[in-house]
């Protein structure tokens, strides 16, 4: 919130306090009379390319380590498989067949020396380049988690540069080591270097991804802020699509991955060219640089500010709410080590939030929720994968196609639709699709398809609207590490996703539906734990989250959001304090 230094000579002491906060519409407000124009048009492209470059790397996966039919021969017998008969059986080879194998010659795993591929699909993938077959086919799961093991680091790194020093600040130190790791990926001459190189991918994505969500949902007015964030996530969608098509020309994993690259190469040009965030400047205490910025803003999108907003935003020039005086404490006990201050601040902050009951029931079941939408969100391509992998280019373009549709559908409900409603009932309608998807026979291919694509679409649609709703719950002063502990748990999801599908599946094929449909209906239930948040401005306190709830009880007559949806309202809100104005506003000494 809102910071004035007044002093004590000027108001009472009582009202001095409550004077340290301000009205939470006061920034809305601003934001409101910025409205939408060339200011945003970096921010809004920034958006578009992160979300290019993370769905490239998540679900691109299967274009470039898609397992390649083999043939196993030994070095001395290698030439007799240079035939146009070979028939891939992708056996590995016994001792007792080709004992001269374990003379430790060929680059192959020790029962498969000699690994000749069928290239009718794919010249070359990730599986072929490091032979993952035979006894390194273990490995191929570990690929796949080293993303979501970075998606871990990140995610506690993230926040933590986000909070701390910025939201532009972390998208650019992202942005700057994005393009390096995808090309170390391409030319790696070890496979532990592309392990690293793909960890490292995973921490940039939560270094870009959470904190440009932030940034657009703080720098946007409130009535279009989540059609926005929603509309750039149609990018996602496109980047799939042209990645299906470009692989039907480009079959070498490699020039595939100098494609993947291009995204941040871009990135980089617009993370120079975006501002910082007016509401984290406040949360700072520096009003004076939010004042410039949203003076620059309208200049550019051509609309003038009220001259009494800003002489009340120029003041702000000590850090709000809980925020105040928080910096010196950890300074005075992280002795100038930043990892010990980001320990340090970690404490402070899981203290702050452990005393108030409905940020903890918030955290948890939000936590929960995405682990479950995550898990699903990732595993339903890579399992049918499985099935498609003859054509893996149209997959993926099917695949695509679907996430567009959903991105779509999630754009209009977030203008129009309760947030719990659309995403409890899409979690609870996949798994009854996933159960569906069991029961009939395997011979009906067709059946099969449309209930995978179907259950894949709700789950990007609950995806996109989560990005924007767990923004909504979050509090501005714990906004980024908020949601970035809640996107934890999503990265544990995705984490153990490679391992449902590729080391359980082939063993017992019926557990993987059985395990995500579970998984859809406990995301459905969670959502019962948590507000509405459609059509309500930001929050930018802890304390502003619990008026929240109280308010949204006092509106149902004690049932709050539990038992209905939408009645706590931006416009009730103004009512009520247009109304009740002593109760949401602050006082403050009249500008000169």
């Amino acid at each position: 919130m809102l910071v004035e230094e007044v002093s004590s000579s000027s108001i009472p002491k009582e009202e001095e306090e409550e004077g340290e906060e301000t009205n939470v519409d006061e920034m809305e407000e601003l934001l409101t009379t910025v409205g939408l124009g060339r200011w945003q048009i970096p921010l809004l492209l920034s958006a578009c390319f992160i979300q290019m470059g993370t769905s490239l790397n998540k679900v691109g996966t299967p274009l470039y380590d898609a397992p390649l039919p083999f043939v196993c021969s030994s070095p001395l017998h290698q030439d007799h498989y240079f035939t146009s008969n070979i028939s891939y059986e992708n056996e590995c080879l016994s001792e007792v067949e080709m004992p001269e194998l374990y003379s430790g010659k060929g680059k192959g795993p020790p029962s498969c020396p000699v690994v000749h591929y069928e290239t009718s699909v794919f010249d070359s993938t990730f599986t072929s380049r490091w032979n993952l077959v035979c006894e390194w086919e273990p490995y191929r799961p570990w690929f796949l988690a080293s993303l979501s093991i970075g998606n871990l680091v990140g995610s506690v790194i993230g926040g933590y540069l986000s909070d701390s020093f910025g939201r532009r600040f972390s998208i650019m130190v992202g942005a700057a080591l994005g393009l390096p790791a995808c090309l170390a990926m391409a030319v790696a001459p070890s496979f532990a270097i592309v392990i690293i190189a793909r960890f490292t991918i995973g921490i940039v994505e939560l270094l870009t991804l959470l904190p440009v969500y932030a940034l657009v949902m703080e720098s946007c007015p409130n009535k279009s802020r989540a059609v926005i964030s929603n509309t750039t996530a149609i990018f996602f969608s496109l980047a799939i699509i042209a990645l299906g098509i470009v692989a039907h020309w480009v079959r070498d994993f490699q020039y595939l991955l100098y494609f993947i690259s291009f995204p941040w190469v871009v990135l980089i040009v617009f993370a120079i060219l975006m501002d910082e965030s007016p509401r984290w400047l406040v949360q700072q205490g520096r009003g004076h640089q939010a004042t410039q910025l949203l003076t620059k803003a309208a200049t550019l999108n051509k609309t003038t500010i009220p001259p009494h907003l800003l002489k009340h935003l120029y003041k702000c020039n000590t850090k709000s709410g809980s925020a105040a005086g928080l910096k010196s404490e950890s300074e005075s006990e992280s002795s100038g080590w930043w990892w010990r201050e980001m320990w340090w601040s970690f404490k402070r902050e899981a203290r702050e939030c452990a005393a108030s009951t409905v940020l903890c029931r918030i955290l948890v079941a939000a936590s929960v929720l995405s682990f479950c939408n995550r898990l699903l969100f990732l595993g339903i391509p890579l399992n049918t994968n499985n099935v498609a992998s003859t054509e893996p280019q149209t997959y993926v373009l099917y695949i695509g196609i679907s996430d567009f549709v959903s991105t779509l559908v999630a754009v209009f409900l977030s203008h129009t639709a309760p947030r719990r409603l659309c995403i409890g009932s899409f979690h609870m309608l996949a798994s009854l699709f996933l159960m569906l998807d069991l029961l009939f026979p395997t011979e009906w291919r067709w059946l099969h398809w449309m209930l995978t694509l179907t259950s894949y679409c709700l789950m990007g649609c609950v995806f996109e609207l989560t990005m924007v709703y767990y923004v909504e719950l979050m509090p501005t002063v714990v906004r980024s590490r908020g949601v970035t502990i809640i996107d934890f748990l999503g990265c544990l999801g995705e984490f153990c996703v490679p391992f449902i599908t590729h080391l359980l599946a082939p063993r017992v094929s019926w557990s993987v539906d059985v395990i995500f449909m579970v998984m859809g209906v406990i995301g459905g239930l969670m959502i019962l734990l948590l507000p509405e948040t459609s059509s309500l401005p930001l929050t930018d306190t802890i304390a502003d989250v619990e008026e929240r709830e109280r308010r949204a009880n006092s509106d149902s007559g004690g049932g709050g959001y539990w038992t209905r949806y939408g009645d706590y309202s931006y416009h009730s809100i103004q009512e009520e304090r247009a109304n009740k104005t002593e109760r949401t506003t602050i006082t403050m000494p009249r500008a000169e």
